[in-house]
């Protein structure tokens, strides 16, 4: 008996005082002083200048010595640290966590999440070419644009195998990989692309794949981005004993942007795991402005002029969460939702919250396993059209995306604005005179409406019923019946988007 009580009194001291997790702490303020070379490359700052930004930046000037002084001195080792933030990550008790709030310098210390999941499913992933016949991409090819002289950062898990995958050899053999970062084991840095022991290991050489794939041998094209060049981090560990930490792609986003690095894809997607539910966000912390990663991708795309892509993240299927992850939910960052062939959102594939301001997901394209593998398709494209015209800014990425898809101008919250047609887009970024005409827009006082199958030259129909200009409440594909689409209003439905080929229709219920 007294024993047990020993060993309880020994927990419960451990775990008040003693047990450690990892947390944010914001500092109130930094040293002033000009932003000079040591503070950004030569490359950031010609960055700039191309999109006439502002070149002193305050998310530009280091953390203030005395501060970092002050933690090392009270025995807190810091794991990374964020200029942009203004804060550093540091494994705490509860009495540093009181030793801290009581000095004045620290403006708030925040739990970390540790829940970060690789936005693919268990699904076989599909290496055919149907993403780039959907989003026709022979467009591309037409202008000779293969991401030459564009440089794209990569943050995801494992990059295992990458140099025995076929399809990657170009870019090995073109020493094309600039750089290489290991976030969560840094001291081996000579083994980057060797470790690994199971199937997630290669989901981040499955995600290069997409961006810049291609095997000769097999005459088979998978990314858009074949002669780009790269920087690789690694900020995420597939081993489930390991957590799973969100400041490391934070310190990745400001290590790329040092670099000089404009355009990144990632495929990391923060929601809710349930072995530690105190550390979930909530599906109402999907905002932009609640986590710490959606922050600092707001700041890459407003200050730095960062061209951020990413997973929408997987929780479409799951009734409690079923919205986006962080940090898809952040504002300039074009987050990317899945299709399935027929152009439907795919089960897993997560919606936008009904609170948002702003549309989320931005853009679709096909993935059978996972919004994971959509997003590398897009930051492909991406490079493509940098490569066509370096001034383009995230801003006008976005808007070239939104315009060429397929639902324009009647985005939802399931798929953006559709799948994005890289003619349409070509046609847009040459300023070239387009016969697009396919938006027809009708007010219906009756349940039903009628669309000729012969006149749309289209086989199927896919239908969003929304209950407002942008919520969906279902989506459906209807086949003709005698040669007719007899698209039938639901309950509750206010709207309804009517996809039938290469146009779209928007039906008003009166």
């Amino acid at each position: 008996m007294k024993r047990t009580l020993l060993i309880a009194a020994i927990l419960l001291i451990f775990q008040s005082g003693y047990a450690k997790d990892k947390y944010w702490i914001f500092f109130s303020d930094k040293e002033v002083g000009k932003v000079t070379g040591v503070n950004v490359s030569e490359q950031a700052i010609w960055n700039r200048n191309l999109l006439g930004l502002e070149l002193n930046q305050s998310s530009d000037r280091p953390l203030d010595r005395n501060y970092l002084n002050f933690l090392s001195a009270s025995h807190i080792k810091v794991v990374c640290r964020s200029k942009w933030l203004n804060a550093v990550s540091a494994y705490l008790n509860q009495d540093e966590i009181r030793l801290l709030r009581e000095t004045g310098f620290v403006k708030d210390i925040r739990l970390i999440k540790s829940n970060s999941v690789l936005a693919s499913s268990d699904n076989e992933t599909e290496t055919d070419n149907f993403v780039l016949e959907q989003i026709n991409s022979k467009a591309i090819a037409k202008e000779n644009l293969t991401g030459k002289n564009v440089v794209i950062g990569v943050i995801d898990g494992h990059f295992w195998k990458s140099k025995q995958n076929a399809s990657l050899q170009a870019v090995f053999n073109d020493k094309r990989v600039l750089g290489t970062k290991d976030f969560i084991e840094p001291a081996d840095r000579d083994n980057f692309f060797d470790r690994g022991t199971g199937p997630n290991d290669t989901h981040g050489t499955l995600v290069w794949q997409f961006i810049a794939g291609s095997d000769k041998d097999k005459r088979k094209k998978y990314g858009l981005a074949t002669d780009a060049s790269f920087y690789l981090a690694r900020t995420d560990d597939s081993r489930k004993e390991f957590r799973k930490e969100e400041d490391y792609l934070v310190s990745a986003l400001e290590w790329m942007d040092s670099l000089g690095v404009r355009l990144v894809n990632t495929s990391l997607a923060y929601s809710a795991e349930y072995d530690n539910p105190l550390e979930n966000y909530r599906p109402e912390n999907m905002n932009g402005v609640t986590s710490s990663i959606a922050k600092a991708v707001s700041i890459a795309v407003r200050e730095k002029g960062m061209i951020i892509v990413i997973a929408a993240g997987n929780e479409g299927g799951n009734r409690n969460w079923k919205y986006i992850s962080t940090p898809a939910d952040a504002t300039g960052a074009i987050a990317v939702g899945s299709t399935d062939k027929h152009g439907q959102k795919a089960i897993f594939s997560g919606i936008g919250p009904p609170f948002l301001s702003y549309i989320k997901p931005d853009i679709s394209c096909y993935s059978n396993n996972g919004t994971s593998f959509s997003a590398p398709v897009i930051t492909g494209l991406v490079a493509c059209l940098l490569e066509k015209n370096p001034r383009l800014t995230s801003s006008d990425i976005s808007q070239l995306l939104q315009k060429s898809g397929n639902l324009y101008p009647y985005s939802n919250n399931y798929l953006g604005s559709g799948v994005p047609d890289a003619e349409r887009m070509m046609q847009l970024v040459n300023l070239t005179k387009s016969d697009w005409n396919n938006v027809e827009e009708m007010r219906v006082k009756d349940s039903k409406v009628l669309f000729a199958a012969k006149k749309y030259k289209s086989k199927i129909a896919v239908v969003f019923h929304k209950e407002n200009e942008r919520t969906v409440i279902s989506q459906t594909i209807v086949f003709p019946e005698d040669n007719q689409f007899v698209i039938q209003k639901e309950s509750g439905v206010k709207r309804s988007t009517v996809i039938l080929n290469n146009r779209v229709a928007e039906i008003y219920w009166e």
